[in-house]
């Protein structure tokens, strides 16, 4: 386990599974720093019982991010494929909801659970900016909202 600029716990899984115990010690760990954000790298996978625990942890106002060593391996946000993301602020969600006269809920989502959201640390609620070329070569912004899928 390591505090990185004390405000993000990081833990390391290379041992088996990740179970209900890691999550426990993790919960520990971070009420005992007084952290919010926590990233769990594993190996192998995680059980049943460590998912349910990590979700509860969610609802407790915790951001746990979980990735595979093999989803570190490579950066996806530097694939060809991949257009840009960015996280937008708080102020201009409201604009922009206020600007297409809707709500959260009328706006294409994405999930908190997609690659590039993870990578960006991106929490239901966000607001995320994709800028994709169209045939004519303009960039064109698009909007999604993360949300737990």
């Amino acid at each position: 386990l390591f505090v990185v600029d004390g405000t993000l716990l990081v833990s390391f899984i290379t041992d088996g599974k990740v179970g209900i115990n890691e999550v426990k010690d993790i919960e520990q760990n971070l009420e005992s720093e007084s952290l919010d954000k926590c990233i769990i790298i594993y190996s192998t996978a995680i059980t049943s019982f460590a998912k349910s625990a990590i979700v509860a942890l969610s609802a407790k106002g915790k951001n746990i991010t979980t990735f595979t060593t093999n989803e570190l391996s490579f950066n996806v946000t530097r694939h060809k494929l991949v257009p840009k993301h960015s996280i937008m602020s708080k102020e201009f969600k409201i604009e922009l909801l206020q600007t297409m006269r809707c709500g959260e809920r009328r706006l294409p989502v994405i999930s908190s659970n997609d690659p590039v959201a993870k990578y960006y640390g991106a929490i239901p609620g966000d607001l995320m900016c994709i800028e994709r070329r169209d045939e004519c070569a303009l960039l064109t912004p698009y909007y999604r909202i993360v949300a737990r899928v």
